[in-house]
């Protein structure tokens, strides 16, 4: 299955209060430009590194990231034919699901409580329920 998906807004405080100014986004879109992005179910908990898809996990790739005209993120997500992605397929009957960048970054807080997240590395895009 092949799917255009939001994976955030731009320039607005998401559920978390953090916010990913548009200049870095647009940088991430930039390095991750022509490469593809594996991605797994839920965001990764424990003792599994939260920096790397564990290939065993692997439920999708997204690829051809970019802002759309509502200042979204946007990617093109493909769910592989691994055990995992026949989960995610059944899971994306579900209300609720969605897909979430995975990375690291500078956190600073804004004059209005925000924390602004600058010097981004996305490592990943997982599909979550919402809420996660």
């Amino acid at each position: 299955m092949h799917m255009t998906q939001m994976i955030m807004e731009v320039d607005v405080p998401n559920k978390n209060g953090h916010i990913y100014p548009r200049v870095e986004i647009e940088r991430v879109v930039e390095v991750w430009s022509g490469k593809q992005m594996f991605g797994q179910i839920d965001m990764p908990i424990g003792d599994i590194n939260p920096l790397t898809v564990d290939a065993s996990r692997a439920s999708h790739v997204v690829e051809n990231l970019r802002i759309n005209d509502n200042n979204c993120l946007v990617g093109d997500v493909t769910v592989l034919k691994t055990p995992q992605g026949v989960v995610l397929d059944d899971l994306l009957t579900i209300d609720g699901l969605c897909f979430r960048s995975a990375g690291i970054g500078k956190a600073t807080m804004d004059e209005n409580g925000h924390v602004v997240i600058t010097e981004y590395q996305m490592l990943s895009i997982n599909a979550v329920m919402y809420g996660a």
